[in-house]
């Protein structure tokens, strides 16, 4: 009996570590000077077990990182649900839908974000809140770590080097193309207007015909008389 509970127990720490998926904050450690530009990535790893869906909080100092810009990975996550645009408060918040059969592999990026050095000093960067949602029709969670980032920051540049960047690089949303559908339905609808547009003009042009040569001649002598009462 005791055989096979120790079996069933390899067994189960077997499968628990197969279901592992970690996010990784990227690099884990660094050296840079103020004023510095630094580029954090975030990381994906989950080799045993496809994940449909993941959703994080990287929180990093406001004091000694001045924040830039934010690349999301479009194609690794094909609709982002959620993207926390307020980082006053020293966070950044992501929340997507993977793709359609899910992601099964080691490490792919998720998102990388752009810091400014502010001060000398050392920063952590770090997974303040975080889940991925396994690919098995339940959404269990199976994030069993995360690493986070210690970064070093020295005095400023001796050179004079690279200023302090004042104005903040919003993060730009792709300008969704218009529908194929849309685009036919105006031209199809612009076609139509000319038509009627022409088929009011030719309209107008037979209305100031005269049907003889009579009513020609008549039109004539009345305007010719219209002008001699207005001499």
């Amino acid at each position: 009996m005791k055989k096979y509970l120790i079996i069933f127990a390899a067994l189960f720490l077997v499968c628990t570590t197969a279901a592992a998926a970690e996010i990784l904050i990227e690099p884990a450690s660094g050296s840079y000077v103020v004023g510095d530009v630094v580029e954090m990535e975030v990381n994906l790893s989950s080799p045993d077990q496809p994940v449909n869906a993941v959703s994080f909080v990287v929180s990093y100092p406001t004091d000694s990182l001045k924040f830039l810009s934010l690349d999301k990975n479009t194609e690794l996550v094909s609709f982002w649900i959620e993207t926390d645009r307020n980082h006053s408060d020293g966070s950044i918040t992501l929340e997507g839908l993977l793709i359609d059969q899910g992601f099964q592999g080691q490490k792919e990026n998720l998102a990388k974000a752009r810091f400014q050095v502010l001060k000398d000093g050392k920063a952590n960067i770090f997974l303040s809140e975080g889940a991925v949602h396994a690919y098995d029709g339940l959404g269990t969670n199976v994030l069993n770590f995360s690493s986070d980032s210690v970064l070093t920051f020295v005095g400023s540049k001796s050179d004079g080097g690279q200023n302090i960047i004042t104005d903040i690089v919003t993060e730009e949303e792709p300008t969704p193309a218009l529908p194929l559908w849309a685009l036919a339905t105006i031209i199809v609808l612009g076609i139509l207007l000319l038509l009627v547009l022409i088929g009011l003009i030719r309209s107008k042009k037979k209305s100031m015909q005269f049907e003889s040569e009579s009513d020609k001649e008549m039109f004539k002598i009345f305007m010719k008389q219209l002008k001699n009462k207005q001499k």
